[in-house]
């Protein structure tokens, strides 16, 4: 919306009531909220998100994960407008497999809009095996950042706020505390680690918070963790960071790790979804098995003693992010995509 700002207006409504993020839209942006109807949940709340978008008359409906199919539906009982669906995760419950109910509500409605985005490979597949949705649907554009705002610049600032040493070595992890990031993974392997003078930094809020906290006072690590909270542009943070984790147990195109990326950081993550593909294939240390213990405190160890390679795989990850995940790439990706659909 940002980078597009001027070529479209927008009239945007949030199912679950929450419009935090409206708070990151930038100034040149022709926008407007609206609350949600009553009853999300309910058997009659596609036909009042219908009746919304009929007062609403819009050239185009754009729909964003599971959380709004509702609307896909509502669009879909009047053919009110085109509809763009886009999806680039899956909640907890679906962590191990697919439900089968919202698989077929998939099948049945994506193929009747005008086109859904994957930004991952992975979810591009799922989308054609198993959905079953017709390939001239499906787009695989995936996720794409400004370099220019990642970088060392504030390294020192972010460290004094969290209270850490220039001697320490900080792990940084950016998002949500949910389950499906699976962080406690992350600090098991830290203690498991045994390094002295290793310190985490967990920016982000959510669900998890609590029994984080518990679990890092649990392990020994107390002081040695901090958790800052949701930070609203996160972009200069990532300088202050020695090696950026990523612990998930599911992940699709996670745009922290591409800050990470074009702040030059050297990453270890789990291998899911596009996250090896994400790195160009660097294997270990950089991934690691989803859950394996063992393995992710051998490549945090191993990372943690070997400055060089941490510098390598920075510099190619950050060269890896300029190539390959260019904001520009992504946005004229977008305008087409939104023009076609549109008839404009």
């Amino acid at each position: 919306m940002n980078a597009l700002a001027g070529e479209f207006r927008h009239t945007i409504t949030a199912t679950d009531g929450h419009f935090g993020a409206a708070g990151r839209i930038g100034p040149g942006v022709n926008f407007t909220l609206v609350p949600p109807p009553a009853g999300k949940g309910g058997l009659l709340y596609p036909l009042r998100l219908a009746g919304l978008l009929r007062s609403i008359a819009p050239d185009l409906l754009v729909t964003y994960n599971w959380g709004a199919f509702d609307a896909v539906l509502a669009a879909a009982l009047d053919s009110i407008c085109p509809v763009i669906h886009s999806e680039d995760g899956f909640n907890p419950d679906e962590v191990s497999g697919l439900k089968s109910r919202r698989v077929w509500s998939r099948r049945l409605l994506l193929n009747q809009v005008a086109a859904v985005v994957m930004p991952s490979h992975t979810l591009e597949k799922i989308a054609l095996t198993a959905y079953k949705l017709r390939p001239s649907l499906v787009h695989w554009i995936p996720n794409g950042i400004d370099p220019a705002r990642y970088g060392p610049a504030a390294r020192e600032r972010w460290r004094a706020e969290w209270g850490v040493r220039p001697d320490e070595f900080l792990i940084g992890s950016v998002g949500r505390l949910a389950p499906e990031k699976n962080l406690g993974l992350l600090l098991r392997a830290v203690a498991a680690s045994g390094l002295a003078g290793m310190r985490v930094v967990l920016a982000g809020s959510g669900p998890c918070r609590a029994e984080l906290g518990a679990l890092a006072a649990q392990l020994g690590l107390g002081a040695r963790v901090t958790f800052p909270g949701f930070l609203a542009d996160p972009a200069s943070c990532y300088g202050a960071f020695d090696l950026f984790a990523m612990s998930s147990a599911t992940e699709q195109m996670p745009l922290a790790l591409l800050e990470a990326m074009a702040a030059g950081l050297a990453a270890v993550c789990t291998a899911v979804g596009d996250s090896a593909e994400i790195l160009d294939h660097p294997g270990w240390p950089a991934i690691v098995a989803p859950g394996d213990l063992e393995g992710y405190t051998r490549a945090l160890a191993a990372l943690h003693a070997d400055r060089k390679l941490r510098e390598e795989l920075g510099a190619r990850n950050r060269a890896r992010c300029i190539k390959a995940y260019s904001l520009e790439r992504m946005v004229g990706s977008y305008r087409e995509l939104y023009r076609t659909a549109a008839g404009s």
